[in-house]
């Protein structure tokens, strides 16, 4: 059985009130219906308002709702897991919307909306809960990406014309940030014993063709770092046909290899284990 809790008053916190830690990027804005009526030559014109919403509504995730807090609790039997997570409020990064008519949206600030920033998971222990993990992430903003366009809207139906209609035309240059994960924290404890085991993890992409997750360094307590390296297909040189074909149709994201290794000190050095994926030919990104 699996439960969620959106609330701000929650099993872990006695803070503020059973209010939903959900929000609204933004709110409709309506204009009501309505008409002028202009006698010409016998017969009327219509200046017309439709009563939908003119604001493109922002999402979060895909949704009109963007939750800061998220409780979820998985039982089978007597056993109890809880995990309480915190995402980046969406009232922080709204769109920036042109507020003359027709409304366009000129930047998206989605992709910075609702990213988690940190989560608790807690183990059910003699009728009590324990911490057994807690996680923190940092992100990183790169450059905008750029999508220009024009939005068109009807401001008015002549009904001496047959319906011909007057039109607004908005050009507008819809940009967006790129967000990575940068940094992630872990400490893990132990239920009834003392001690703590903490690890950190840095994200790195520094792919001249790509934006995927080039290298990952993570840092145990003990001082050791593992590394993580991926290499995706423009990576390659040109002359293999199923990575020539992946790159011809833009299957870029698909890792090639993926290869772990310990640095003990800084020269002494153990691969831990490595994969090596190849794809059909024809560029489709089916394994064989």
């Amino acid at each position: 059985i699996t439960s969620f809790n959106y609330n701000k008053k929650s099993i872990t916190s006695t803070a503020d009130s059973l209010r939903s830690s959900g929000a609204l990027v933004s709110y409709p804005n309506y204009e009501q219906s309505s008409y002028a009526v202009v006698t010409l030559n016998g017969v009327c014109d219509f200046n017309i308002r439709s009563s939908n919403s003119k604001l493109p509504l922002m999402n979060t995730g895909g949704g009109p709702v963007g939750y800061t807090f998220v409780e979820t609790v998985k039982q089978t039997g007597n056993e109890k897991l809880l995990s309480v997570s915190t995402f980046a409020s969406p009232l922080q990064k709204p769109d920036d919307i042109n507020r003359n008519f027709p409304y366009t949206i000129v930047r998206s600030n989605e992709s910075s909306r609702g990213k988690l920033l940190s989560e608790r998971s807690y183990s059910w222990i003699n009728n009590k809960y324990y911490l057994v993990k807690l996680d923190s992430n940092e992100y990183v903003t790169t450059d905008a990406s750029c999508s220009p366009g024009v939005k068109m809207g009807c401001i008015r139906i002549d009904k001496s014309t047959n319906g011909t209609g007057t039109y607004v035309f908005q050009n507008y240059s819809l940009t967006g940030d790129w967000v990575y994960l940068k940094k992630k924290y872990s400490m893990e404890y132990k239920p009834l014993e003392i001690g703590v085991t903490q690890t950190t993890e840095d994200y790195f992409y520094t792919g001249n063709l790509h934006r995927q997750l080039s290298r990952k360094e993570q840092l145990n307590s003990k001082g050791e770092k593992i590394i993580t390296q991926y290499l995706y297909p423009t990576d390659y040189a040109a002359g293999t046909p199923f990575v020539d074909a992946m790159k011809t149709n833009n299957m870029v994201s698909l890792p090639l290899e993926i290869v772990s290794y310990i640095e003990k000190s800084a020269t002494k050095k153990e691969i831990l284990n490595g994969t090596a994926f190849t794809y059909k030919d024809g560029g489709k990104g089916l394994k064989n």
